[in-house]
């Protein structure tokens, strides 16, 4: 079974890993995807209905190989030694495709590549793990205890330098955590 992905305000982060095979949903099924990453035994010991796509994990994109440029031979076979293959059709100019977090306007992607950064990030086992209710207390409270007693410590020149630093630790700090993470 497989349904389109969802779309948070436009944007699609997720994908269905599981589905009900009928409405008491005591039985589940995985979608294409998850089944192909087990087959390569490399799919997570353990995943909800839908987990969270890392699109940053692999590189601007996935290969991509047109279907005439298999037909006419001129793809050394070498390179799909060992690798799962996706085969769907391309974004065509008039579609608007899918709008994720790294991929937007132009540069929006099409179904059979949305399926290929879900089954990178399965394979890859990079699902982003949102933090737990303990982890994201303590964010908020050091930002919180930082704002309320060391800000107004400093001039109002410091401050803003500070708060400049802060941000970008935390703009850096995201990245490479979702990068290498």
């Amino acid at each position: 079974p497989y349904d389109l992905p969802v779309n948070q305000y436009g944007i699609h982060r997720f994908e269905h890993a599981l589905f009900p095979l009928d409405d008491s949903k005591k039985d589940i099924e995985p979608n294409f995807i998850l089944a192909a990453a087990q087959m390569r035994n490399e799919a997570p010991q353990t995943i909800d209905s839908q987990f969270a796509i890392n699109f940053i994990a692999t590189a601007e994109a996935l290969p991509n190989i047109s279907f005439e440029s298999i037909l006419s031979g001129n793809i050394v076979s070498e390179l799909f030694e060992d690798r799962t293959l996706l085969v769907g059709l391309g974004k065509s100019s008039d579609s608007p495709g899918f709008q994720t977090p790294v991929h937007t306007g132009s540069r929006s992607l099409s179904l059979v590549e949305y399926n290929g950064f879900a089954l990178d990030t399965l394979i890859e086992n990079r699902i982003i793990q949102w933090p737990g209710r303990y982890a994201i207390l303590l964010i908020v409270s050091v930002i919180v205890i930082v704002s309320l007693f060391v800000f107004p410590l400093f001039s109002d020149k410091l401050f803003f330098i500070c708060a400049g630093l802060f941000y970008l630790f935390t703009v850096v700090g995201s990245f490479l955590l979702l990068r290498y993470a």
